[in-house]
Formats: structure tokens, sequence, C-alpha cells
């Protein structure tokens, strides 16, 4: 993870300097989402422990940040076993529809692989 990070990091910077302006409207969509997350999560009472970087950069590195989202189809950012904090480690992308499934198996007793 660490190694494709720094590939991102070096994408990003390669980008922003070819198009500074498209770089900064990017970012601020970025961070819009960024925010929500974080809002989502403590109105859930789910500790979120990402900094904006770790954040984009995961989210970069799953290939799925244009087709994020909560709905059937979208992508989301899950934590291993729906459990702990928001934190690089305890996450993992899946289907918003697979996630859910996994929060009614857990609710219910039942182990999920």
């Amino acid at each position: 993870m660490e190694d494709e990070v720094s590939r991102l990091a070096k994408v990003i910077e390669q980008a922003a300097a070819l198009n500074p302006e498209l770089m900064r409207q990017v970012t601020r969509r970025l961070a819009r989402r960024f925010v929500e997350q974080r809002a989502s999560a403590k109105y859930r009472g789910v500790e979120f422990r990402l900094t904006f970087e770790e954040w984009r950069d995961w989210w970069l590195s799953t290939g799925h940040v244009d087709e994020r989202g909560r709905h059937r189809g979208e992508w989301v950012m899950g934590r291993r076993g729906d459990s702990g904090a928001y934190e690089i480690g305890n996450l993992k992308c899946m289907r918003a529809e697979d996630n859910v499934t996994e929060q009614n198996h857990l609710r219910a007793g039942e182990y999920v692989l």
C-alpha cells in the first residue's frame, strides 16, 4: 500500500503541475466528500481517524473514487467487521449493497467472511 500511495502522490503532483486550476477544482470536490463522510461517521458515533490526504489516496488507490456513493452499485469505504474506526488498516472498498448485507448478518449474529 505504501508504494502505491507514494506513486499516487507523484501522479497527483504531476497532474497539479500540468493543470493547476483543474487540480484545485478536483481537490475542492474531494474535500467536500471527505467532510461529508467524516460528519456522517461522527453522526453514527464511529471514530474517523483519516486525514484528507489519507482518505483521498485510499479512494484513488481503489480505482472507484468516481463511483463512490451509498446506493446499489456504488462503492463505499467499509470497515472490517463493520467495527472500529475509519483508519488505515481497517478499511475495505465494497459495493454498497454488500456492505448492507454484511451489516445485517452481523446484527443477526451470523459470521461473515
